[in-house]
Formats: C-alpha cells, sequence, structure tokens
C-alpha cells in the first residue's frame, strides 16, 4: 500500500470588491456583465442598481456590493463632545475618490468642507471605519452627509441655489450652497445702475454660504449674484433679483407689507411725516411709523460739513448732526434723513461702492447721527 498524503482544502474568503479591483473602471469590470457594463442605467457612477440607497461610487469606496442590497453600509451619524459625526468605511489604497463632509442647516444650503476634521481612523485589513465631525458646535437643526467624486478633484463650480432674503427692513441676505472644495472664498456682487456693472459688495472666506447686504434692502434694479474665487479663477453665480411684478422700482415684498397689496400707492405719505411711500423704500425706512409722533426734534450741526476733499472720494470725516427733544434731550435711535444736491452719502464707505444722493441713518446713544460724503 503506498503512503496516503494529506489532502489540504484552501478556501479563500473575500468582502466584495475587496482587494479585487484598484480603481473605480476595474471594480465596474469585476462587478458586471459586458452588457450591464454597456448600460449606464446600471453600471454608472449615480445609479443604483440593487436600490439600497447607495450608488455604485458610494458602493465601490464603502466596498459594497452594487447587485446585492448592503444593509448596515450607509454612514452611521452621531453626536460626541456637541458636534455631529459621520462614520464611514473607506476601501484601503483608496487613490481615485475623494470624500468630504457637507453640513446644513436646514437641507437647503450646504457647505463643503475644505479641510476635514477627522477623529477616528479604525484600521482593518482590506478597509478603515473612519469618523468625521462637524466643525460646528450641534445645534436643534443641524444635518451632515458625504459628497463623494472620483478623481481628479471637481474644478470650480459656480455657487448653487443662490436666493434672496429681506431682513429687518433694510437688509439684503444672499444665500448659497457650497459645493467647491477648492475655493478661496466668495465674493458678492451688485449690479449698479449707475456704472451698468456688476461691482463687488463684500467677500467672504472659503465654506461660507451667506452674505448680508446692509446698504439700501431691496433698491430698484437690485440684482445680486455670488462669485467662486480660487488662486487663478473666479465663477460667477446666475444672478437673482428681487421680485417687481409691476416693475415700479419697488419689490413686491416691500408693497405687500406696507401698502397691503401689489400695486400699492407710492405717491402717499402713510405715517404723515412729509415724506412718500416710495421715497420711505428708497431710504430704508417703515413709512408706517412716524418716530417723532408730531413732536419736532431739533437739529444741530456737530462737525464735517465744511471740508474739503477730492473729486469722487469720501471725505475723511463723517458729517455729524445732534438730535435732540424740545427739551434739550438727546433722543436715541432717532432717524435723521441727510440729502445732498451732488455727490453719494454712505453711512459706511468702507464697505460701500455706491452711495446714495438721500441717506437715513439713526442717532446713537449720545444722539450723534452720521454719515459720510462723496464729492
Amino acid at each position: 500500500m503506498k503512503p496516503c498524503l494529506p489532502l489540504f482544502l484552501v478556501v479563500t474568503l473575500a468582502l466584495p470588491g475587496l482587494l479585487v479591483a484598484t480603481t473605480f473602471t476595474e471594480w465596474q469590470a469585476a462587478n458586471f456583465t459586458p452588457a450591464q457594463l454597456a448600460n449606464p442605467a446600471v453600471s454608472g457612477i449615480v445609479t443604483d442598481p440593487d436600490g439600497d440607497g447607495l450608488s455604485n461610487l458610494a458602493e465601490y469606496i464603502f466596498l459594497g456590493s452594487p447587485l446585492t442590497p448592503d444593509n448596515g453600509l450607509s454612514p452611521r451619524g452621531a453626536v460626541a463632545d456637541n458636534h455631529l459625526t459621520l462614520t464611514y468605511r473607506e476601501r484601503a489604497n483608496l487613490t481615485d475618490g475623494e470624500v468630504w463632509l457637507q453640513a446644513s442647516d436646514d437641507l437647503i444650503y450646504w457647505t463643503t468642507f475644505n479641510v476635514i476634521e477627522e477623529i477616528a481612523r479604525v484600521t482593518t485589513p482590506g478597509y478603515a471605519d473612519i469618523t468625521l465631525r462637524d466643525p460646528k458646535i450641534f445645534s436643534s437643526r443641524r444635518f451632515v452627509r458625504l459628497q463623494l467624486a472620483l478623481t481628479p478633484v471637481p474644478p470650480l463650480q459656480p455657487p448653487a441655489r443662490v436666493t434672496l432674503g429681506v431682513e429687518y427692513n433694510r437688509q439684503v441676505r444672499v444665500s448659497w450652497s457650497d459645493l467647491n472644495v477648492t475655493e478661496t472664498g466668495y465674493a458678492v456682487e451688485k449690479f449698479s445702475l449707475i456704472s451698468q456693472s456688476w461691482e463687488r459688495m463684500g467677500s467672504v472666506p472659503a465654506d461660507t454660504i451667506n452674505w448680508v447686504d446692509n446698504q439700501l434692502a431691496g433698491y430698484a434694479g437690485s440684482r445680486y449674484r455670488v462669485v467662486s474665487l480660487s488662486s487663478d479663477l473666479e465663477v460667477p453665480s446666475d444672478e437673482v433679483q428681487v421680485t417687481d411684478t409691476l416693475k415700479v422700482g419697488v419689490p413686491d415684498w416691500w408693497q405687500l407689507r406696507y401698502l397691503g397689496r401689489i400695486g400699492g400707492d407710492l405717491t402717499g405719505d402713510l405715517n404723515a411725516d412729509g415724506v412718500s411711500n416710495y421715497q420711505q423704500y428708497l431710504e430704508g425706512t417703515d413709512p408706517t411709523f412716524n418716530f417723532y409722533q408730531g413732536q419736532p426734534p431739533i437739529l444741530t450741526e456737530v462737525s464735517g460739513s465744511q471740508q474739503a476733499g477730492i473729486a469722487g472720494e469720501y471725505l475723511p470725516l463723517p458729517w455729524v448732526i445732534r438730535v435732540t427733544d424740545q427739551a434739550g434731550t438727546p433722543l436715541v435711535n432717532a432717524p435723521v434723513r441727510f440729502s445732498v444736491d451732488q455727490g453719494q452719502l454712505s453711512d459706511d464707505p468702507a464697505t460701500t461702492v455706491s452711495g446714495y444722493p438721500s441717506r437715513v441713518v439713526y442717532s446713537d446713544a449720545a444722539g450723534l447721527g452720521r454719515i459720510y460724503w462723496k464729492l
């Protein structure tokens, strides 16, 4: 009898997609038939052929199976030290995919963080479980998600979902979604009826999704756009405009709020202060409120009206008026209207591109109202 050699049966187990492919293209070839590869509705990057809520790109990065539903493979959210966290699985040696954290307060405007705060990484053969932290302290309404992409990093994109919202009667909040991971910041521009060109109103850092225009809110012809900025490129969004259905130079929201309907009386004087409703709109004041209630204030010039300057530049010192009642007591937060026949006025020349011939400011705790004058 011949000796019998022992028989060893070697079985190799592998997770779906584990180390079988080193690129997304190879992963597609390993997981789909030629007919499926020819059909982007099955094998495309964003499709979900097994209906488990994960795109093919997510299945590739998270080490899932594109044709078999994967339970429990979706990223897991939690709260740690008053910050939202998101934990996901990433295949080992991922070289052609990128993962970024996004966050939102309202599920409308999203911030894509250029710098990801990774607070934990548990490595096992073939993959790592990674935990990312939202930089903002958790509030009652806060949401996080992942943005996935194949390399190279997507090019600079224009801001998405740019909208306008009017606040406190005299402010316009410009909001947008930040889909970029290469931007150095964003700039907000407003179309000037004077120069007939876009003028830059302000800039904000990267990972920012709103900016407030403290100049005249909803001014006739108010058109805004947001520009994505990088070291060598600028990409503007489409313009957005305060709605003015009847084209009367006053936005619908203002007419509805103060006149009760679109097409209300703009030439009237709701608060009987001698200023028309239209002028009140232009100056950002409330046409239904009369601060002085029929008691004329005493206005005393303090300084600033006798300056000499250079044409086209703001004078270095403000024009200052003291507002008091008939007894000489300073009035706080009293509206003071400044007007000039020539030049432009602004209460903040450092942030103002185009001023106005008439401008209302409000007195401080000492009863002083200040305005800057451009010759």
